[in-house]
């Protein structure tokens, strides 16, 4: 049941960031949603959810958006996971702490796949990439994060959806 609802929300996640976004958000480089979600998540399920997590819906990206099977799969397997550790030993509740977990994931994913690209794709790296669109994207997942959030921590915390045996 869980696996199901995980997925729905994960591929409408990618329909609402591929289809809708770009045409309501202000600038052309837009966050990154299935990140902010896969971090939120690895906060507040911890690491080893927010690796799994994150690996399958990096595997979902990469069926639809990706260059290439596993690059999203690893750069949001690796941010699940990171999100979790980085966070055991503070209060979830925090947005600030989740903004700053946020802002590390976005910056980590996006050096990952600029280097993944360059290193397996054989695509001549764009330095200018890691200038205007990488702040814009970064300020766009902060920005995001203070909306999406606290909803996801409300679900979490009152619906009980994530119990211990979900994943055994």
């Amino acid at each position: 049941m869980i696996a199901c609802l995980l997925f729905l929300v994960f591929a409408a996640n990618l329909v609402l960031q591929g289809s809708f976004l770009p045409f309501f958000w202000p600038v052309p480089y837009h966050p990154d949603l299935l990140l902010i979600l896969v971090v939120s998540l690895g906060i507040l399920l911890g690491s080893k959810r927010g690796l799994i997590l994150g690996l399958l819906a990096g595997l979902l990206q990469d069926i639809v958006f990706g260059p290439a099977l596993g690059f999203f799969a690893l750069s949001k397997a690796a941010a699940g996971y990171l999100a979790g550790k980085a966070s055991e030993d503070t209060y979830k509740d925090q947005i600030f702490v989740s903004a700053v977990l946020i802002l590390a994931a976005t910056v980590f994913q996006e050096l990952l796949l600029f280097l993944l690209t360059h290193l397996f794709l054989s695509v001549e790296p764009s330095w200018q990439y890691l200038t205007l669109p990488f702040l814009f994207k970064s300020l766009g997942n902060i920005a995001v994060l203070f909306l999406f959030y606290p909803v996801i921590f409300k679900v979490i915390r009152k619906k009980k959806l994530f119990a211990w045996n979900d994943f055994r």
